[in-house]
Parts: C-alpha cells; sequence; structure tokens
C-alpha cells in the first residue's frame, strides 16, 4: 500500500537443446547398436551436469600439483 507495483520488464525463456553428435550415415547403425548395448549394461549413462570444481577434487591429490585439471 505503500509504493504502486513495479513492472520489470523480462524475455521470454526459449529452452536450449544439446546438438547431436555427427555420426556418418553409413556408421549410424553401429554407433546405435553399439549405444544400446552400452546402456543395456549400464556402462554407458548420459550425463548434463557441470565438471567439479577443481577445490572438490584438491582433497584427493594431497600436496601434489593441480593446476593440470582445469
Amino acid at each position: 500500500d505503500y509504493f504502486d507495483p513495479v513492472i520489470f520488464p523480462t524475455v521470454e525463456h526459449v529452452p536450449w537443446q544439446e546438438w547431436n553428435i555427427p555420426v556418418l550415415p553409413a556408421l549410424m547403425e553401429d554407433v546405435i547398436k553399439v549405444l544400446c548395448a552400452k546402456v543395456a549394461t549400464g556402462t554407458f549413462e548420459c550425463s548434463h551436469t557441470v565438471p567439479p570444481l577443481t577445490e572438490h577434487i584438491l582433497e584427493d591429490f594431497g600436496s601434489r600439483r593441480c593446476y593440470g585439471l582445469l
């Protein structure tokens, strides 16, 4: 009741989509078979996460150099 409502201008969100990995058409069936087999056995898992920060890994390396991880 003290102030008029403030209206902030916004931009509509446009969802992004990951690009497909280019595969030659001649190899497409073989690649699909390999990926399906890896998913079925649990050795392949899709991940969309951010890599861990170097600070989180430093404790595992003790006094070793870690600048190569950046």
